[in-house]
């Protein structure tokens, strides 16, 4: 019980002083500590955004099904037999899964997409720091390292659980708030931590999807000359 004691005091800290939490409790988290306290946390978003598409009574398959309602519209959809739209029907076979079970497998499985997530983060989080951030801070704090940006990447998603609780709003707002707190939360430790300006904390966090869009406009704009000089060849 002391663990899930001292784990609410913890989300409670993180979400409402973030500062003084990577102050004062931040530095006393092992990184075991931190990994047990996102997924923890990951895990109970995930079972209160569940609940809350239970009481709104959708499932992963209504997506899926307005899209359906949209495509009848279209004359070239009006001849698909129904047997190709039914759930688990006979196209599925008889042990095709329900949608409240798979939902279900995918918040036992959470906690081990929630330890990947806490690692890609910590690595796109580190490739911010080796560019952007000196080895070590001014004031003697430990270097930054792929450890401690994986520790780092773990309290950040204390969010998750507020975008759960808000998932009852439209349009997807409570995921975009936690989206930002999350942001927030990113931005407070690495500028509480490592004595960096908020600027640079913030070029740390986005410094590495820059660079990926960069690399991706690349790749797209190379394809299109190699697709244009193709063309220009076949049809002179």
């Amino acid at each position: 019980m002391s663990f899930f004691r001292q784990y609410f005091r913890d989300l409670v800290l993180v979400l409402t002083e973030p500062r003084r939490f990577f102050e004062e409790r931040y530095p006393q988290l092992s990184l075991s500590q931190a990994l047990a306290f996102g997924v923890l946390s990951n895990w109970i978003a995930a079972v209160l955004m569940w609940l809350t598409r239970v009481v709104k009574h959708e499932s992963l398959l209504d997506a899926f099904l307005k899209i359906r309602g949209r495509l009848e519209t279209l004359p070239v959809w009006k001849d698909i037999p129904d047997s190709i739209w039914r759930q688990g029907g006979e196209s599925l076979g008889p042990v095709a899964p329900s949608p409240t079970i798979m939902e279900l497998l995918g918040i036992a499985v959470s906690p081990f997409q929630s330890l990947f997530q806490f690692w890609m983060g910590g690595l796109v989080l580190m490739l911010g720091a080796l560019f952007l951030m000196p080895g070590r801070s001014t004031d003697g704090q430990e270097p930054a390292s792929s450890s401690q940006m994986i520790r780092l990447t773990a309290i950040s998603v204390a969010p998750n659980l507020v975008a759960a609780v808000l998932g009852f709003l439209p349009s997807g707002i409570g995921t975009l708030i936690g989206g930002i707190y999350t942001f927030w939360i990113l931005l407070t430790g690495l500028e509480t931590r490592y004595r960096i300006s908020r600027t640079r904390a913030a070029g740390v966090i986005l410094f590495p999807w820059l660079i990926t869009l960069f690399l991706c406009g690349c790749l797209v704009f190379a394809f299109g000359l190699v697709f244009a000089g193709f063309l220009s060849a076949l049809f002179g």
